[in-house]
């Protein structure tokens, strides 16, 4: 019977019986079968994917959540440190009962899947507690996501992507072992400064992986392989924590106090945890020792090359029997007493199965069993019974080739005059060397220090907690199983682990049966061979919280996955629940990209002047709808909006009360504004209207000096003429007396003393033959941009000319209302004229009476670069600042309150931009009026807060920045990240808005 003795390493002290019960109970255990079902409700959302499974008639079920991450900011790239984040998320992560999960897909035609999830596994009967359970816990791994990253956005999976679960019935199984590496990431960014880079820091783990198995080709287009990676993290126990690392600690003790009494002795010990994780996968043991007296049994499995050299000379007597067929086993029990310098070292690198080959080039073969005795006292005497076929004398040479982990060198001198020398080594199949006893101290050394890295994690991992991991990978075909073979090794192999990653061997027994556990996702609860591992289950690792981070989040842009958008600057303040006012939209966290549950009110002492900024279909006519009728409902402020498309007949809907909603139109016949800019407003002086008039009218026309002195006064001669004759004077007569004045001032120059002459002007023309060239300029210029107002079919005529009702300043700003005024039917060239006119009108009217409104009433322009005009200096006519700009400094006086709306605020006068105490900012594609927007809220664009200005170029539709500079405290001053509330703005046609609009005006009258 084979005898053993005890190992002082511990690593393998069994008997061969022992051994063979070992492998048989590392066989997994048949599953009767597997099922799962993926449940959605009724909106198509992934809820849970339930897998049943039965072993021995025992019926168990797991419940997996998953969330979908589609994009993440890129701070993860540059600033985030993205090791900590995802290790803290998964730091004592839930109960022990609670797996974590990671999950990648990918199919060619659809968006590469990046998923986290929870698993819980039960009884049959608790299923319905399991789902309770983990629909609490996936919603609290939502919310650690969340807190993690500055922006993340994540979705539940739909319907649309159920492909993913097909994943888990592809037919080739890839099993992924050990530590992987994790992530290195730790990017770190100076401000926002646009002179400094930021560190060009990422891990390259699951990156590899993924671009690898998206990147096969056909012809020119990446189409990839169809693969399902998953990772199941299940939390060990504080007690399974503590058995590891006191087996790691125990046999790193037995290590160096092996070292320090010099262990010489023919003991083969093991490397295994050097060996067997960094150079290969090999079992087996070796036992030997000998100080004086050796007793020892050898099973030994090996593989080298050894090379044997023997010249014996001996006398036999007996009988021989030789069987030759290339194989050379044996197995003996052997006992010797030496006691003149006998002693050996040797060193066991590795594990290996247990089985021997060799190869012999001999006269003859042999195979022979027997008992040795040997004394020996400096000489040599042996007794020996051997049962041989042949007498004589036999001279071998031989070469055997062995496979093993024995390196042993023996030096002996005997009566017999032999010299036997053997030298064998390899690891891990290599070719076999000899081992001096510097390299035992090496190799003593390297083990020690691996055991002492092992120790260190398991350490630390009392305090963070360890995870039980089992990676698997599902690949549809053959091809992509080995491309992901070799990308698992590319990516996750970390050389400084104890424990690298690699890929385990199986074979199609094992594999068949390990599939039904990969696709019901259950532990594989095979024993591990290799007793020097702290797992006890040969498909699993544990690995630490810091180690999982080869799983976290991608730092690269895949199919569907995007890490490049630039999160909502940390300057942006999130101002938290507000006072009542009018309710304007949510604002936005800005640490964690969502909605917070608070509106952004504006309050009644806010309102001023307001610029809105932003890019076409970007929310700005959402806002404006939300902002009049919101300050409307609450205020009751009144409100005159000019619009140039039909892109706010909507508003008549959301006036609380319609019978305040007015509209009107420059087009014939549907609700015509009719406006006579002739007559001065009730109140005002005509020596105040009529040079405001004038100075309109040159402006936007490009005249002079004369034209304005001219216009002047023709506008005074036809007042006072309808006056005496009784009628209303319009723009027809005013042009109508601008040709009869440039004919009568002509008509003087030609009589010349005999001309009727009616100034002191016309005496000096009575002086001069010719009309001066600059005068008859001036009134041809006039004349000729104003002669086309005179034809009937134009709609200055038809607002400005026809007829005798026109609507009042007065009946324009009296009363409560909300009226829309769409001026698309009005010429370019005369709309700055028509709209500053009107605009004119209002706060001369105002003005001259030095009286408020009774309400404060808001005049809004929609592209209101339209007709506001910069002054470039050049213009003929020399005025020190335009109407919009003298309003915009002095019309609050008077309850008016402007309103502009444009694409930038580069187009808008640096006067009116400067006195707007109220700035919306939506999207803005101009790099200069970004700028200009970030500097008027008193930040650095160009290099402390350059942030702010790249997400002015990224604003989501209907998101903006609000800043208010009518402040009490500096922390009001801040931007405000808010998304409006969104309100339907769909264009009503001309017939659709008529009917609904005169029910309202039928309303108006039965109430009235």
């Amino acid at each position: 019977m084979a005898r053993k003795k005890k190992n002082i390493f511990n690593t393998l002290d069994i008997s061969v019986d022992k051994l063979e019960e070992i492998h048989q109970k590392s066989k997994l255990e048949c599953i009767d079968y597997v099922s799962f079902d993926t449940l959605f409700d009724e909106k198509g959302i992934f809820d849970c994917a339930i897998f049943k499974t039965k072993t021995n008639g025992k019926k168990r079920v797991r419940v997996m959540r998953l969330l979908h991450v589609k994009s993440v900011a890129n701070p993860i790239r540059t600033e985030l440190d993205n090791e900590k984040a995802f290790r803290n998320i998964l730091n004592k992560f839930a109960k022990v009962e609670i797996s974590f999960v990671s999950l990648y897909s990918y199919k060619p035609g659809e968006n590469v899947i990046v998923g986290y999830g929870v698993l819980m596994e039960g009884d049959e009967s608790e299923l319905e507690k399991i789902k309770k359970v983990t629909s609490l816990y996936i919603g609290s791994l939502e919310e650690k996501f969340r807190a993690a990253y500055s922006i993340v956005e994540i979705e539940p999976i739909t319907l649309s992507e159920e492909w993913i679960f097909e994943g888990f019935y592809y037919d080739h199984l890839t099993v992924m072992r050990g530590v992987p590496k994790p992530d290195a990431s730790t990017g770190a960014r100076v401000g926002s400064s646009g002179y400094s880079n930021a560190p060009m820091v990422g891990r390259q783990v699951s990156e590899i992986l993924l671009r690898g198995m998206t990147a096969n080709k056909k012809g020119k287009i990446a189409q990839g392989h169809p693969f399902l990676m998953y990772s199941v993290f299940d939390q060990l126990k504080y007690e399974e924590i503590e058995r590891a690392l006191y087996h790691i600690q125990n046999t790193l003790g037995k290590l160096s106090s092996s070292r320090e009494i010099s262990v010489s002795e023919s003991e083969n010990f093991s490397f295994p945890l050097l060996f067997a994780f960094g150079f290969g996968e090999m079992t087996g043991h070796t036992h030997s020792a000998s100080a004086g007296e050796d007793k020892s049994t050898s099973i030994s499995g090996s593989e080298a090359v050894s090379k044997n050299i023997s010249n014996s000379k001996g006398l036999t007597d007996g009988e021989s029997h030789t069987i030759t067929d290339g194989v050379n086993a044996s197995t003996g029990e052997s006992k010797t007493h030496t006691e003149n310098g006998g002693g050996t070292v040797g060193v066991n690198i590795g594990i290996n199965d247990n089985y021997n080959w060799g190869k012999s080039d001999a006269d003859a073969e042999n195979s022979a069993q027997g008992n040795s005795h040997a004394n020996a006292d400096g000489k040599s005497t042996s007794v020996s019974n051997t049962a041989t076929e042949g007498n004589g004398i036999s001279n071998t040479k031989g070469i055997a080739e062995s496979k093993g982990t024995s390196t042993t060198e023996t030096q002996a001198e005997n009566k017999g005059t032999s010299n036997n020398s053997n030298i064998s080594g390899g690891v891990s199949g290599g070719d076999g060397s000899g081992i001096s006893r510097h390299q035992v101290d090496h190799f003593f050394q390297f083990a020690i220090e691996t055991y002492m890295k092992n120790e260190r994690r398991f350490q630390e991992s009392l305090r963070d907690g360890m995870f039980d991991s089992r990676t698997f990978i599902l690949t549809k075909n053959e091809q992509a199983k080995v491309v992901a073979e070799e990308l698992v090794k590319q990516s996750y192999i970390d050389n400084q682990s104890p424990f690298p990653v690699r890929v385990l061997d199986i074979d199609k027994e094992e594999e068949a049966i390990l599939k039904k556990y990969v696709k019901s996702l259950a532990k594989p609860t095979a024993p591990e061979l290799k007793p020097f591992l702290p797992e006890p289950y040969k498909y699993s690792t544990y690995i630490t919280p810091l180690e999982t981070t080869a799983f976290s989040l991608p730092q690269e842009n895949f199919q569907g996955y995007l890490s490049s958008f630039d999160p909502i600057p940390r300057s942006i303040a999130l101002p938290g629940k507000m006072d009542d006012g009018a309710e304007i939209g949510y604002q936005l966290n800005p640490a964690l990209n969502v909605l917070s549950p608070t509106a952004f009110n504006i309050f009644f002492d806010m309102l001023g002047h307001i610029g809105i900024f932003g890019a076409t279909n970007t929310g700005k006519t959402v806002f404006v709808q939300k902002f009049i009728s919101s300050i409307h409902n609450k205020y009751d402020i009144n409100f005159m909006l000019f619009d140039w498309t039909r892109n706010h007949r909507s508003l008549i809907g959301h006036v609380k009360d319609p019978k305040k909603f007015r509209y009107n139109s420059f087009e014939e016949g549907y609700f015509p504004l009719k406006v006579n800019l002739v007559v001065p407003p009730r109140g005002v002086s005509p020596f105040v209207w009529n040079p405001a008039i004038a100075e309109l009218l040159c402006y936007t026309m490009g005249l002079g000096e004369r034209s304005f002195r001219i216009i002047t006064k023709v506008l005074r001669m036809v007042q006072e003429r309808a006056k005496e004759q009784g009628y209303i004077p319009t723009m027809e007569h005013l042009v109508r007396q601008l040709a009869r004045e440039y004919a009568r001032r002509a008509k003087i120059h030609v009589d010349g003393k005999n001309a009727h002459i009616t100034s002191v002007s016309d005496t000096i023309r009575q002086n001069t033959k010719f009309m001066p060239s600059n005068e008859q300029q001036s009134f041809n210029s006039m004349i000729e941009r104003m002669e086309e107002w005179l034809d009937p079919e134009h709609p200055v005529y038809k607002s400005m000319c026809e007829g005798d009702r026109f609507m009042t300043v007065e009946e324009l700003v009296s009363g409560d209302f909300v009226h829309l005024v769409e001026c698309g039917q009005l010429p370019a060239e005369v709309r700055q004229f028509v709209i500053n006119g009107i605009t004119a009108a209002v706060f001369y009217y105002c003005k001259s009476r030095d009286v408020k409104l009774k309400k404060p009433t808001y005049l809004i322009f929609e592209e209101a670069h339209t007709i506001l005009k910069t002054k470039s200096g050049n213009e003929p006519l020399d005025i020190g600042e335009t109407i919009f700009e003298t309003i915009n400094r002095e019309a609050r006086n008077f309850n008016l309150l402007i309103g502009y709306i444009c694409q930038s605020p580069e187009k808008l006068p640096p006067l009116i931009f400067d006195n707007l105490p109220l700035r919306v900012v939506f999207q803005i594609p101009d790099e200069d009026g970004k700028r200009k927007i970030i500097s008027a809220g008193g930040k650095d664009p160009i290099r402390l807060d350059y942030d702010l200005v790249k997400w002015l170029s990224r604003q989501p539709m209907g998101t903006c920045l609000i800043r208010n500079s009518k402040i009490k405290k500096i922390q009001d001053g801040e931007f405000t990240a808010v998304q409006v509330h969104m309100l339907p703005t769909d264009e009503l046609n001309n017939r659709m808005f008529r009917t609904i609009y005169e029910k309202t005006k039928y309303k108006q009258k039965t109430i009235s």
